[in-house]
């Protein structure tokens, strides 16, 4: 996927090249940034998405901004854009999800202070907890892993664990909504965050289970259905009622319906094509 990227990098590069008016159009810098993000090149595509938003991008591209800046480690910064994503009307079909990422950039400049330089490696192995592990040494390793790399979605799941286990429930719904956020493909903490929030009327619960169901579809109910450890089966038929209530309440985050694709080519001009979804 990076060898990918780096070649339509090139490509994009190269454009400017031989047209640089492309400079000019919010499009060119949002659609290069979107491929820098992918090949890991946070801070070049936060830098890009600032001259999209600048450029008259802005309802499209300043949620993607926060988005690089978070992962560029410019936690007071992202947190900054997300409570305007938040404050504005934004073209993104995801606003749940900028939501919770407004929590979550939130607690992590409370963790770790406004800037990082992210160490993922450290930070997943003092997040892979060791068996018979006390509570005050998982609890080291795991601030040492945020402090390493604040995006760890294993360490602030395994910290909502011990949360949980000390009885911190509102400090580990938190931990929950970030793991599931920095991952998006953790099943386990959303559906955790989203029992642990309707117990306590969280008011962003409603986000926690949109952007589940955005990203994972009925795979998500499913999930609470079947893997979820509940009482009783009166629980998992009140749970799904609420999940239920919660989606439909206000319209649920809206997937794409079509994609357009720019390709660019190598005297400067590009082709557009846009695919339906079903």
């Amino acid at each position: 996927m990076f060898g990918k990227q780096e070649e339509a990098i090139a490509y994009y590069r190269r454009a400017a090249e031989l047209d640089p008016t492309y400079e000019e159009r919010a499009y060119f810098s949002g659609d290069l940034a979107g491929s820098l993000f992918e090949s890991g090149r946070y801070e070049e595509a936060a830098a890009r998405y600032q001259i999209a938003v600048d450029g008259g991008g802005r309802e499209r591209y300043l949620p993607l901004l926060g988005d690089a800046l978070l992962h560029s480690g410019r936690y007071a910064d992202a947190a900054q854009i997300f409570t305007r994503v938040r404050g504005e009307t934004t073209a993104s079909r995801t606003p749940s999800e900028w939501s919770l990422k407004s929590l979550v950039a939130d607690r992590i400049t409370k963790q770790v202070g406004d800037n990082q330089d992210r160490d993922e490696e450290a930070a997943n192995a003092l997040a892979n907890l060791p068996a018979e592990t006390s509570d005050a040494e998982a609890r080291t390793r795991l601030s040492d892993a945020l402090n390493a790399d604040a995006l760890c979605s294993l360490a602030w799941f395994n910290l909502a664990m011990l949360d949980l286990h000390q009885e911190n429930v509102t400090d580990a719904y938190t931990e929950l909504v970030a793991a599931a956020v920095l991952s998006r493909v953790d099943l386990e903490s959303f559906a955790l965050a989203v029992v642990i929030g309707l117990d306590l009327q969280d008011p962003y619960v409603g986000d926690v289970v949109k952007t589940a169901y955005r990203i994972h579809g009925s795979a998500f109910i499913r999930f609470l259905t079947q893997e979820l450890e509940l009482p009783s089966p009166e629980e998992h038929a009140e749970l799904l009622q609420a999940v239920e209530l919660l989606l439909a309440s206000g319209g649920a985050d809206s997937a794409e319906r079509s994609l357009e694709y720019r390709f660019v080519q190598e005297d400067g001009s590009y082709e557009s094509m846009e695919i339906g979804l079903e």
